[in-house]
């Protein structure tokens, strides 16, 4: 998979190292806010039904529990948020990243919680299969895996670290020091580290925290911030704010102007939550699921019959459409033809030659890894795309 890098004049209100913020985000739909202190009991009894959260936790929802998937085999995030910016002027100390961190951590409560639970589809020991051309067939072998229509017993939600912000700020930091033996030596740094990032970004599932890194690269004149995180609690909007309000309290400190303590924001709602009130259905059989988005059957008019055998129905039944409408329904179809053809393409060995040549693991899975292409974009060419993009309803990052 292809990596886009764009870059963007990013303005700050005080007097900062100018900042050049250069990205990758890979699908998201979360972002930054903040929380108040966690009590032991203030999630209540979130085993019952229909848990929808309250001031310090909630449940994930459906696009974050796809985003905070981990590969079996080494704990990887399946789809790590992976950014970099690129710092001109004298580089952070680490004493200034540590205190700017703390105030980021202290803001937002996305960057600070944990993700809790297990939900029914979890595989402690998944075995991974080589890609075959009846890759199909073979994914069928883990039906009882992964269709479990029962309710899950255990949801997946965010809850507060018990940590400080300063011993989350300092977990996430780490600080590499360039040599500059040459006029790439940096740029060859970072980009290693962007590359390990996309397929290595490891966080402790059941630690406490936190799910994102920050890494500085820094040499003598000039450094590059990488950030990588658990996509489920950032986005790249996410790492824009959270970038700005860094880089304003470093400026603020060396002005010898100290900023006041960070004001604390409220836990933000999932997308379903923002967009359609009350949501969570992780712990709703997959028939209930499924009938909100495809449809179901109910009673319609009544049969026009006064006597009618007791086994008879009533009424005549009548379809409640869901909220799947044709477009979508076509387009689900042919996301499913596209990613499961049964051919794969002529380059692709056979199976049986994958096999007998002692090759096969060369195309598991794990062996997979993130392609990423880098490229400069001019100030004019960027603001043609972001037209582009707002043209077609589109959110350019």
């Amino acid at each position: 998979m292809a990596a886009a890098w764009v870059a963007a004049s990013l303005a700050l209100v005080r007097s900062p190292p100018a900042a050049v913020h250069a990205g990758r985000s890979r699908s998201a739909r979360s972002s930054f806010c903040a929380l108040a202190a966690h009590e032991d009991d203030a999630r209540g009894g979130w085993q019952g039904e229909r848990w929808e959260g309250d001031e310090v936790s909630r449940p994930l929802g459906c696009m974050e529990r796809l985003l905070n998937g981990r590969r079996s085999w080494s704990g990887a995030m399946t789809t790590a948020h992976v950014s970099v910016a690129l710092l001109r002027g004298p580089p952070p100390t680490e004493a200034e990243l540590l205190h700017g961190l703390a105030r980021v951590f202290r803001r937002h409560p996305l960057l600070r919680s944990c993700v809790r639970g297990k939900s029914n589809h979890h595989i402690p020991d998944a075995a991974p299969y080589p890609m075959h051309s009846d890759y199909i067939d073979r994914a069928f072998h883990y039906g009882a895996e992964l269709y479990r229509p029962e309710p899950n017993t255990d949801l997946q939600r965010f809850e507060p670290s018990p940590l400080p912000p300063e011993e989350m700020a300092r977990r996430a930091l780490r600080v590499a020091s360039v040599a500059e033996r040459s006029g790439t030596a940096l740029e060859e740094a970072w980009r290693g580290g962007f590359d390990a990032a996309m397929d290595e970004s490891v966080f402790d599932e059941d630690g406490d925290g936190p799910l994102c890194r920050f890494t500085l690269y820094a040499s003598s004149s000039s450094a590059a911030l990488l950030y990588q995180a658990n996509h489920a609690i950032s986005d790249q909007l996410s790492f824009n704010l959270l970038l700005a309000e860094l880089l304003e309290a470093i400026a603020a400190s060396r002005a010898g102007a100290p900023l006041p303590p960070p004001s604390s924001l409220p836990l933000p709602q999932s997308v379903e939550g923002a967009l359609l009130g009350t949501e969570q259905r992780q712990n709703e059989e997959i028939k209930s699921r499924l009938e909100l988005i495809v449809g179901r059957f109910v009673d319609g008019a009544r049969l026009p019959f006064e006597s009618l055998p007791s086994w008879a129905p009533r009424t005549l039944p009548a379809w409640e459409a869901g909220r799947v409408g044709v477009s979508t329904a076509k387009y689900a179809l042919w996301q499913a033809a596209a990613s499961g053809a049964r051919v794969l393409p002529r380059w692709a060995p056979a199976a049986a030659e994958l096999e007998e040549g002692g090759r096969a693991a060369a195309w598991e899975a794990r062996a997979r890894r993130t392609r990423s292409t880098f490229r400069t974009v001019d100030a004019a060419t960027l603001t043609s795309l972001v037209a582009a993009c707002r043209a077609q309803v589109c959110s350019p990052t």
